[in-house]
């Protein structure tokens, strides 16, 4: 599903027009653990759904936060892991 809706693009950053620039761990560790969580809510239909879900993620103050430079990275994670789960909650 993830192919589907942002290709590879999907753990790079949506600046509100594209995604653009590097791999970025606390976007796939939102993302990932967010959809193992939730996966069975989401169906093939519902890749705009998750395609905008995933770019209006960048928008999101909880996410931004916490994925500033300088954050450690176990905090970090611990921080996207229950971001995650929340966010891709359908």
């Amino acid at each position: 599903m993830l192919d589907q809706a942002t290709s590879e693009d999907t753990f790079t950053k949506y600046d509100g027009t594209r995604f653009k620039g590097k791999f970025l761990d606390s976007a796939y560790e939102a993302i990932t653990t967010g959809l193992r969580e939730n996966i069975d809510d989401y169906s093939t239909q519902d890749i705009e759904l998750l395609k905008t879900k995933i770019q209006e993620m960048w928008s999101e103050s909880d996410f931004i936060y916490n994925i500033g430079t300088g954050s450690r990275a176990r905090t970090r994670m611990l921080k996207m892991i229950e971001f995650g789960k929340k966010y891709f909650k359908k």
